[in-house]
């Protein structure tokens, strides 16, 4: 499963009946921002800012927002209006539209956005959501469309499926990206001893712009699996493959990977565990065979939070099909924390049932 992961921390204050004071910072495994159209880049952003309603379901903003903030690469200043219209029960619209002034960096010095959502929430079958959303600037212009389904089949079975779409037009030509997904996810919903989770992604990167204009198409495909045979073993595995198709200056090139690994986790105690993990990495390519041999410890300092710290004699790293941290040569800090639908519900018991530990899902 490709890393597509935001990461945000932050908080908020009342100021009385006029609205609401509010900082965060994100963490984002995406050039594109929180849509995530590119994995290998990671950038961070802090915002700070003030809303209040001026109607029902209507806000005014205001905000001040910092790019990789510990470099001050780009800064930027927006006022905006975000609106959400009931249709019928189920069925929400949303409109926005922002006006940013850059202080600080590379970006448009003006821009103005424009956007349309649409959330249909009222089947407990399927829920789907979209969005279009188009920015005009000094440098640059971008539309940017969003859409999802997710499906529940059976109690056991849920489909899904997305698209982000992204092209902006620069002074010297366009870049377009898309990102398209399918996803079936398994849980035993009697027994909870097996899920699994299977991906299906195709993404396409046609840039025209600079004096090394490419095409890059990446069709990626992964499964992984968390099997608990008793209450203290957990098996984890997982398999993904790519391949990769790259036109640049009339010349193609081609390469396919691959990647295996799995890990085993046995609760010593309630608080503790200890685990072990293997793999292998095959790049065609560079003609290139890896392995993952590992082993870690991990604390749990309260229910359905786990910290694990690890060591890999041997590693690999692949952006797309390898990326987490904890395949890579070296030491390693994973921290894994387990929720359901029943975390946020107050007055629902089983919200204080531990869930397994090491769901992909």
């Amino acid at each position: 499963m490709t890393a597509w992961v935001t990461t945000s921390i932050g908080g908020e204050t009342a100021i009385g009946n006029l609205g609401r004071l509010y900082a965060r910072h994100d963490l984002i495994n995406s050039l594109s921002g929180t849509y995530g159209l590119n994995d290998s880049d990671e950038r961070q952003r802090t915002v700070f800012g003030f809303d209040a309603n001026y109607m029902k379901d209507g806000q005014v903003y205001s905000e001040y927002r910092l790019s990789d903030a510990i470099s001050s690469r780009e800064a930027e200043a927006a006022i905006g209006l975000k609106n959400k219209w009931y249709v019928q029960e189920g069925l929400t619209l949303n409109t926005l539209f922002e006006r940013v002034e850059s202080l600080e960096g590379e970006s448009d010095t003006t821009a103005t956005a424009a956007g349309f959502g649409v959330e249909y929430l009222a089947n407990e079958s399927y829920k789907a959501s979209g969005s279009l959303e188009k920015r005009w600037g000094e440098t640059s212009d971008t539309l940017l469309g969003t859409a999802g389904i997710a499906y529940r089949y059976t109690d056991d079975i849920t489909l899904l499926a997305k698209d982000i779409y992204s092209h902006v037009d620069y002074n010297d030509g366009h870049r377009t990206i898309n990102r398209f997904q399918l996803g079936a996810a398994y849980r035993d919903y009697d027994s909870n001893q097996l899920d699994m989770l299977a991906k299906l992604e195709y993404r396409m990167d046609d840039n025209s712009t600079g004096t090394a204009p490419y095409q890059q198409d990446t069709t990626i495909w992964s499964w992984n699996a968390n099997y608990h045979p008793t209450r203290p073993l957990t098996l984890s595995g997982r398999y993904a493959g790519k391949y990769t198709e790259y036109d640049a200056d009339g010349l193609v090139s081609d390469n396919t990977a691959h990647a295996v690994y799995g890990r085993g986790l046995y609760d010593i105690s309630e608080r503790w565990d200890i685990g072990l993990q293997a793999g292998t990495y095959w790049n065609e390519q560079a003609d290139d065979l890896a392995y993952l041999v590992g082993a870690e410890v991990g604390y749990s300092p309260m229910t359905n939070l786990w910290l694990s710290l690890g060591y890999n004699f041997m590693g690999f790293e692949d952006e797309d099909i390898a990326y987490d941290d904890s395949t890579q040569e070296g030491a390693y800090f994973r921290l894994r924390f387990k929720f359901d639908e029943n975390v946020f519900k107050r007055n629902d018991p089983s919200k204080n049932q531990r869930l397994p530990r090491n769901s992909t899902l």
